[in-house]
């Protein structure tokens, strides 16, 4: 009886540390997409030249979601899903950023 009672609290123990580690890669995921999108945000400040940004934002982040214009630079970052999207968003003006800011996307 007692050897059924502890294969028993096996099976339990592993059917709920199974969720709890999938939460736990799941938030580790997220959080490195996030925290690549805050630091590629935060390298440039305002007044910064947007040829740097450029020249810095075309081998960052994933391929899709990289957005390059003179003016208006998005670098995303993939979470756990497709359509979790963690963006460096990077506006200019006068060839100088103006705005440089983090956001969070689904679609």
């Amino acid at each position: 009886m007692n050897l059924n009672i502890r294969r028993l609290s096996r099976w339990v123990a592993t059917l709920v540390a199974i969720p709890i580690a999938a939460i736990a890669g799941i938030e580790v995921v997220e959080y490195r997409a996030e925290m690549h999108a805050r630091a590629f945000c935060e390298r440039f400040p305002i007044g910064t030249s947007m040829q740097d940004v450029t020249k810095a934002a075309a081998s960052e982040g994933d391929p899709g979601l990289r957005v390059l214009h003179s003016d208006h630079i998005v670098i995303g970052y993939t979470g756990i899903t497709a359509s979790s999207r963690h963006l460096c968003l990077v506006d200019g003006e006068a060839g100088k950023v103006t705005l440089a800011s983090y956001g969070y996307g689904t679609e």
